[in-house]
């Protein structure tokens, strides 16, 4: 049983990026002319996130270069999630998928 559980995650995972995907698809050709809006909704999202994480478990004290890693980490996500979703508005949704999940 423990082993096939983990294939029902992965299946419900690809499931729940699909419909995120298509979500995105609409909002970006629809809705959202520019894709920095959807960062911006994103970055605000992730901040509500981190507050409430930290007032439950707070943060450990970071060194300056765990902080600086982190801040090109979060730039370098940035700049990629920018160009999916420019890439999501131009093209059909099945196409980039399919390029995207090459990723290891």
């Amino acid at each position: 049983m423990i082993i096939m559980s983990w294939v029902l995650f992965v299946i419900l995972s690809a499931l729940f990026f699909a419909i995120t995907n298509v979500i995105d698809k609409y909002i970006l050709t629809k809705r959202l002319r520019n894709p920095i809006i959807s960062l911006f909704i994103f970055g605000i999202i992730g901040l509500i996130a981190s507050f409430v994480v930290y007032l439950f478990h707070g943060f450990a004290p970071l060194s300056y270069i765990n902080i600086i890693w982190g801040f090109v980490s979060g730039i370098l996500w940035i700049l990629g999630a920018y160009l999916y979703f420019k890439a999501v508005k131009l093209e059909e949704i099945s196409r980039l998928v399919t390029l995207f999940y090459l990723t290891p």
